[in-house]
C-alpha cells in the first residue's frame, strides 16, 4: 500500500486533509510537535519536529513514504510576517525535501503564498504575474520555491513537486483574531464587529475544499506552481453584510474608513489551471459558512447585541 506523510498535521489546514484522506487507500502519517494528538483511527502520529534536522532525516529514513504533504511552517497571525522562524522553515524544508526525495519519494507538495506576488497587481497569474514579496515571510516562501526548482533542475532525479499558492482561507480551527472568526465571534458575543478596509477584495475558499483539493493534487501529476481559491470574490464589506444577513438578523458592522479608495484594493488568484484539473467544491459557499458558524455557535453562548 501506498504511504503519505503530512507535516502540520494538528494545524488549522492539516486537520483538514487529514479527513480529506479518510477513505483513500492509502497509509496515512502525521507529525506532531507539542500539540495532543488528534485521534483519527487511519493516522499514525509520529513525534517529530521540522525545523530539527536530525529528526526528519531519521523519520524520513524509517517511514520511506510515497508521497509527502508538508504544511508545517509558522502560522501564528500575529507574527508569522516578520518571524525569523520562517528563515528556519525554509532550510527545513529544502531538506525535508532532498531527504524525501533520496528516499523514493515520488511527489511532494509544498505550500506557496499569495504574499510572493507583485501586490500592485490585482488578479494574480502564476506565469504572468511579476513576483515581488515585502514581507520577510513572502521573501522566504519565494526563495524556498527558487531553491527547490533548482534543486530539480541540476538533480532530476529527485521527487516530483508541486508548489500551490493560497489566499484566503476560513473554516474550523482557524485562529480567532483573523478576519472571518473574528466577525463571527463578534456577533456570537453581542458586539459588533469594526472592520477596516471595507471595498478590500479577496478569494474565500473553506478549508476543507482546499484540503480535498491538496489531497488530490499530492497524488497525480499537476503544474508545478499552482494558485488554489474558490472563485468567490467579496470585498469586506459584502462578506461581512453576508454573515450578518444570514446568520444575526442583519445587524450592522462598523467600517473605519471615510470614503471609497480611489485605486482598488483587489487581490485574488487566477484559477485557469485550477479550472482545468476540473475540481468540483463538496461545500458549496453558503454551506460552508453554515459549517463555520455552526462550529462557532458551539463555542460561544449567543447574547444580545450591545453598542
Amino acid at each position: 500500500m501506498p504511504s503519505i506523510l503530512v507535516t502540520g498535521a494538528t494545524g488549522f489546514i492539516g486537520r483538514a486533509c487529514l479527513k480529506a484522506l479518510e477513505g483513500i487507500n492509502i497509509e496515512v502519517h502525521a507529525t506532531h510537535r507539542c500539540k495532543p494528538i488528534i485521534p483519527n483511527s487511519h493516522v499514525h502520529w509520529h513525534l517529530c519536529d521540522i525545523l530539527n534536522l536530525e529528526e526528519v532525516t531519521t523519520l524520513i529514513k524509517t517511514l520511506k513514504p510515497d508521497y509527502l504533504i508538508h504544511l508545517a511552517w509558522i502560522v501564528d497571525h500575529t507574527i508569522y510576517w516578520t518571524s525569523d522562524k520562517n528563515i528556519e522553515h525554509q532550510f527545513a524544508t529544502i531538506h525535508l525535501y532532498k531527504e524525501f526525495s533520496s528516499q523514493g519519494g515520488k511527489k511532494g507538495l509544498f505550500i506557496g503564498t499569495c504574499a510572493e506576488y507583485d501586490r500592485s497587481y490585482s488578479v494574480c497569474d502564476e506565469q504572468k504575474t511579476p513576483l515581488r514579496p515585502t514581507t520577510l515571510y513572502g521573501i522566504c516562501k519565494k526563495q524556498t520555491l527558487d531553491f527547490l526548482t533548482q534543486l530539480k533542475i541540476e538533480q532530476p532525479n529527485l521527487a516530483d513537486f508541486s508548489w500551490v499558492r493560497l489566499f484566503n482561507i476560513y473554516g474550523p480551527h482557524e485562529q480567532d483574531g483573523r478576519l472571518i472568526p473574528y466577525i463571527f465571534l463578534s456577533y456570537l458575543k453581542g458586539n459588533i464587529p469594526k472592520l477596516q478596509n471595507p471595498y478590500s477584495i479577496r478569494d474565500y475558499i473553506h478549508v476543507q475544499n482546499l484540503a480535498d483539493i491538496l489531497v488530490d493534487l499530492s497524488m497525480r501529476p499537476s503544474p508545478v506552481i499552482i494558485n488554489i481559491g474558490s472563485g468567490v470574490q467579496l470585498s469586506l464589506m459584502e462578506l461581512a453584510s453576508i454573515i450578518s444577513f444570514r446568520y444575526f438578523n442583519n445587524l450592522p458592522a462598523l467600517y473605519q474608513v471615510g470614503k471609497k479608495p480611489e485605486q482598488l484594493d483587489k487581490l485574488v488568484p487566477d484559477l485557469s489551471l485550477l479550472k482545468k484539473i476540473g475540481y468540483q467544491p463538496s461545500l458549496s459557499f453558503e454551506s460552508s459558512l453554515d459549517n463555520v458558524f455552526e462550529w462557532f455557535k458551539i463555542r460561544v453562548k449567543p447574547a444580545a447585541p450591545t453598542n
